[in-house]
């Protein structure tokens, strides 16, 4: 079992039918804690590294969105070595944005959908300067 830390920006009202139920939630935000068995959790994750044009690592922000099913997560990335992994994905297709200040984003769409339990690795992601 692992700990995870949920906190949710409601615009509205919202249901959510996925790993946990949310009913009758008012616009707000929600902070709770919860517990959730490993086994539950999908196993496909995303991996890779970001670079600037000369090779060197960058402190950089992903966007991931999914379109089947609909996901979308964005995650900032301050490793040393530019190295990125986003875990628990479900399996799907996937567009990935990179972006990181001074430089030109740059948006990769995944060739084919992520299986489960796949670990994909993307290639070098290179971002241009501005």
């Amino acid at each position: 079992d692992a700990a995870y830390d949920l906190s949710l920006q409601l615009p509205g009202q919202w249901m959510g039918d996925a790993l946990i139920k949310l009913k009758g939630i008012r616009a707000g935000t929600v902070n709770t804690e919860f517990v959730l068995d490993d086994a539950l959790l999908p196993r496909a994750s995303l991996k890779g590294v970001v670079l600037d044009a000369e090779g060197h690592p960058l402190a950089f922000q992903l966007t991931l969105e999914g379109h089947s099913p609909l996901v979308l997560i964005v995650r900032n990335f301050m490793e040393l070595d530019g190295a990125f992994e986003v875990p628990h994905l479900p399996a799907g297709d996937y567009e990935a944005t990179f972006s990181a200040d001074g430089f030109v984003s740059r948006r990769l769409e995944l060739a084919s959908p992520l299986r489960d339990d796949e670990v994909r690795e993307i290639p070098e992601v290179l971002l241009e300067k501005q």
